[in-house]
């Protein structure tokens, strides 16, 4: 469809018009299923609530054609949320990052990593050592920097979205995961090799603002870290989820996906609240994994107005049934939450 719209363009830098509207009648006659198969970059849940999903992909088609091009790294810097802190800058490398015994490890920032002893299935979790004030500095959620296409050779089987074909430098790699993780035996992530991206964190999740259109270039940026492997991450691997309305959700992601910090995507976390000392540390991960993605495969974020725990939009409005993270499983309905807005209640946070 793309080779069919660029030629109805003279000069895709300068379309008239008349182009324009030539090719959004075009596009009035695809179906939805074609209108995202021909998208390049990802549409914005917001502009999906705004306009509607068709226009919203009829809009970013358009801007594709006729050559609207958003500088990746402008848009990155643009997304990405600010360091907490001046005087305590982020690690600067992997060994600074995942070293137990560094200054970003469990022990240096008071938090301890034990069993949950609440539910066996959570496995381990990690728990203040002491008091915490709100605002506070967490932790560092490291691990392996993956780029779109890297996260779908390893997890995209849990979406159907597994690539078809692999090169032969992915099989390596795919090959070589696979006996790396099963070699880690009692230290091997939940789910093993099949975990189906339960440890990965998409960088873009947590930005308070975005355009419609993604940058050109995007899919090439490494914009996910997996925390799979407890030998190449950090301890914060271990937090667990809860729900965003409860008390026990008492930390708050944020997120640089420019690389700019620690030469990758970053995530760290900040406390919500006073924390105590035994208190289990917890985010709502709804609106931050990587499986919140769409049908069209490709992740859509979530704005702040949303409700962290909302299910993929794309399966609502097409009545389909939606396959929620597990690990989110406690959150509420799109009509619940819909429902508590129209009572005027405000979630905490």
């Amino acid at each position: 469809m793309l080779d069919e719209l660029r030629s109805m363009i003279a000069d895709p830098g300068a379309a008239t018009e008349a182009e324009k509207k030539k090719i959004r009648r075009r596009l009035g006659r695809a179906s939805i299923d074609e209108l995202s198969a021909a998208c390049i970059g990802s549409v914005s849940q917001e502009a999906v609530l705004t306009h509607g999903l068709r226009n919203a992909l009829c809009d970013q088609l358009t801007d594709e054609v006729t050559g609207k091009r958003i500088d990746c790294d402008a848009w990155l810097q643009r997304v990405s949320d600010a360091w907490p802190d001046a005087n305590r800058p982020p690690p600067q490398n992997k060994e600074e990052a995942i070293d137990p015994a560094g200054p970003w490890g469990a022990a240096a920032l008071g938090v301890d990593i034990r069993d949950c002893g609440d539910a066996a299935s959570k496995g381990k979790g990690a728990f203040a050592a002491r008091a915490v004030s709100a605002g506070s500095l967490m932790g560092i959620y490291f691990g392996e920097a993956l780029t779109q296409r890297q996260w779908a050779v390893r997890h995209g089987w849990s979406v159907g979205k597994a690539p078809e074909q692999l090169t032969d430098e992915e099989a390596h790699a795919v090959e070589e995961r696979r006996a790396r993780l099963a070699a880690l035996a009692d230290e091997a992530p939940m789910g093993g090799v099949d975990n189906g991206g339960s440890y990965v964190f998409d960088t873009l999740k947590t930005a308070a603002t975005r355009p419609g259109v993604k940058p050109i270039g995007l899919e090439e940026r490494p914009v996910f870290i997996d925390g799979e492997d407890p030998s190449r991450s950090s301890w914060c691997r271990f937090i667990n989820h809860a729900h965003y309305g409860s008390s026990a959700c008492n930390l708050s992601p944020r997120s640089d996906p420019s690389g700019a910090k620690a030469g990758q995507p970053l995530v760290w976390f900040v406390a919500r609240r006073d924390i105590q000392p035994g208190e289990e540390l917890c985010f709502c991960c709804a609106s931050s994994w990587s499986r919140s993605v769409s049908r069209l495969g490709r992740p859509i974020p979530i704005p702040a107005a949303l409700p962290p725990c909302l299910p993929c939009l794309p399966c609502l409005l097409t009545q389909r049934p939606v396959d929620r993270n597990p690990r989110s499983a406690d959150g509420p309905s799109f009509n619940e939450w819909a429902g508590e807005q129209s009572q005027g209640r405000q979630r905490v946070g």
